[in-house]
C-alpha cells in the first residue's frame, strides 16, 4: 500500500476542519501508514483545540496527525511547509472543509499512484451551500493548461520527492496551484488520470470569488510558460484588469450580492449529495 501525507492548511477554520478530519478518519485504508499535516496559521478561534481533539481520536486508528501553528506569508508558503514536513511517498493536500467522497477515495486514488508518475489526478465534486456537481478531469493525453486549472488540487496526489524539490511559487496569491501544474506539464512531468471521484471541493472560496484576479493570474501564468503569444497575453490582462477596477470600486456588501446571484444561476441544476452518490453506484 501507498503511504500518504495528507495535508491541510488553514486558518480560523474551527467550522470547517471537522469535516476534512472525519472524511480522513473514515478513510477504508491503512491509516497506520498516513499522516495528516495540518499547517495553521496561528488561528485565533478553536481550530487547533478541535485538531488536538481529534489527535487523540486518530491515535486509537494509529493515524499520526501534526500540528503546525505559526506565521507564514501565504497559502503557498503554508503548503510548501506542509510539502517540507512530509515523510511519505506522497502528497494530498485536502483543505478545510474539503473531503474525500468516499470511503474508498483513498484507496482508489492509491490505485493510480506508481514510481512511473509524478502527478496522478481524478475527479471532483464541487459543492456550494449544499449543492453538488460531479467534474470530470481531462484525461493525461488531453490536458494542455490553456484554460487554467485542468483538474481539482485536492483530487490529486503529488509523488512526495517531485514536490520536495519544486514547490510551489509565491509569487501568486491564488493561482500558485495552476502555476505548479503548469509548469509541471512544460516541463514534462509524468501525469496519470483515474477516471474515480476523489474529493469534495468546497466552491466558497477566495478564488470561486475573486474572477478577475484568477483570470490577471492565469494570463501571466501561460505567457510566462509560452502556452499563449504576447498578443493573447495583453488581451486577456487588460480584460482581467478591468474587472480588478471595477470591483475595487464596488461595495462589498454588492460584490457579496453579486457573487451570490451568479453562483445561485450556476449551481441551479446542481444535485443533493445523495443523488450523486446514487448516480455513481
Amino acid at each position: 500500500m501507498k503511504n500518504f501525507s495528507i495535508i491541510t492548511v488553514c486558518k480560523n477554520a474551527e467550522n470547517e476542519i471537522e469535516i476534512t478530519l472525519k472524511s480522513i478518519l473514515a478513510q477504508n485504508y491503512n491509516l497506520s501508514i498516513i499522516e495528516v499535516i495540518i499547517i495553521d496559521g496561528l488561528s485565533t478561534d478553536n481550530t487547533t483545540k478541535i485538531v488536538k481533539q481529534y489527535g487523540n481520536h486518530a491515535k486509537q486508528k494509529n493515524l499520526k496527525i501534526k500540528l503546525y501553528s505559526e506565521k507564514d506569508n501565504g497559502i503557498y508558503d503554508a503548503m510548501n511547509k506542509g510539502a517540507q514536513h512530509s515523510t511519505a511517498e506522497w502528497c494530498i493536500y485536502l483543505n478545510a472543509g474539503d473531503a474525500f467522497f468516499c470511503n474508498n477515495a483513498l484507496n482508489k486514488l492509491a490505485s493510480g499512484c506508481s514510481e512511473k508518475y509524478d502527478i496522478v489526478y481524478g475527479d471532483a465534486i464541487h459543492s456550494y451551500k449544499n449543492k453538488y456537481k460531479k467534474t470530470k478531469s481531462r484525461s493525461e493525453t488531453e490536458i494542455d493548461f490553456l484554460h487554467g486549472m485542468e483538474f481539482c488540487h485536492q483530487a490529486c496526489a503529488i509523488r512526495t520527492e517531485y514536490l520536495q524539490t519544486h514547490l510551489y511559487t509565491l509569487t501568486f496569491e491564488i493561482a500558485g496551484d495552476c502555476d505548479f501544474f503548469t509548469k509541471a506539464y512544460v516541463e514534462k512531468a509524468r501525469f496519470h488520470y483515474i477516471p474515480e471521484i476523489i474529493s469534495i471541493f468546497d466552491k466558497n472560496g477566495i478564488s470561486s470569488n475573486n474572477g478577475g484576479l484568477v483570470k490577471k493570474e492565469n494570463a501571466k501564468i501561460k505567457y510566462k510558460y509560452g502556452l499563449s503569444d504576447i498578443k493573447r497575453y495583453q488581451k486577456e490582462l487588460f480584460s482581467a484588469e478591468i474587472q480588478i477596477i471595477i470591483r475595487k470600486f464596488l461595495p462589498k456588501h454588492f460584490i457579496q450580492y453579486r457573487h451570490n446571484k451568479i453562483m445561485k444561476k450556476a449551481t441551479k441544476n446542481w444535485k443533493t449529495l445523495k443523488e450523486i452518490v446514487e448516480s455513481e453506484l
